[in-house]
């Protein structure tokens, strides 16, 4: 787990009806260390006389990540309100994958890399509290999980050509990546209202 601060920035709306409050915003941070990484060691995949897959590892990255989120709450004084957060979000998956081949009853070894990307969308949970400190300044403190429940789903396998040096592909395996990030932000809020 890595604790790195991460730029980002939201504009939105809101109203109070008594002590009830309800929101909408738009926002976007920019996730440059998240990462959601898996290993899965295969015993089948084999082909006889030619090459046995032994294990798959993939690595996932995110870069950009925006969307949409509405924030129901509560006044629990004058200027201090806690809320909720309900939404979704969008982002590009990069999956870095290496498989590792013994060719030829194991004479070889081979390692090959591959690089993949995808627009997944997810599911945005989480909380906040805002204090007014000034006239038009305040501090917000929020706690997000989102999770990418569309997943990353790609064919992923390798044989090898007459060469045994060189490969090229071949389908015999499936994989899924389910990525999920979890943030604690602390921000400025600067409020249009008088």
């Amino acid at each position: 787990m890595r604790y790195l601060g991460e730029p980002g920035a939201r504009i939105g709306y809101g109203g109070q009806w008594g002590k009830a409050y309800v929101g909408v915003n738009v926002h976007g941070e920019f996730f440059k260390a998240r990462q959601y990484s898996s290993t899965n060691f295969v015993n089948s995949g084999q082909v006889p006389n030619r090459y046995e897959l032994k294990y798959l590892t993939q690595s996932g990255r995110m870069g950009l990540q925006y969307g949409f989120q509405l924030t129901p709450g509560y006044l629990l004084a004058p200027h201090v309100l806690f809320y909720g957060v309900i939404g979704v979000n969008r982002t590009k998956l990069q999956v870095d994958q290496d498989a590792y081949l013994h060719l030829n009853g194991g004479v070889n070894f081979v390692n090959l890399h591959e690089s993949l990307s995808k627009n997944v969308y997810g599911f945005d949970l989480g909380f906040g509290l805002a204090v007014k400190v000034k006239h038009h300044f305040g501090i917000r403190l929020q706690y997000d999980t989102v999770r990418y429940g569309s997943g990353y789903v790609e064919k992923a396998g390798y044989a090898p050509d007459d060469s045994i040096t060189s490969v090229t592909a071949y389908t015999i395996y499936y994989t899924k990546m389910r990525p999920k990030t979890e943030a604690i932000s602390l921000g400025l809020t600067y409020y249009l209202e008088s």
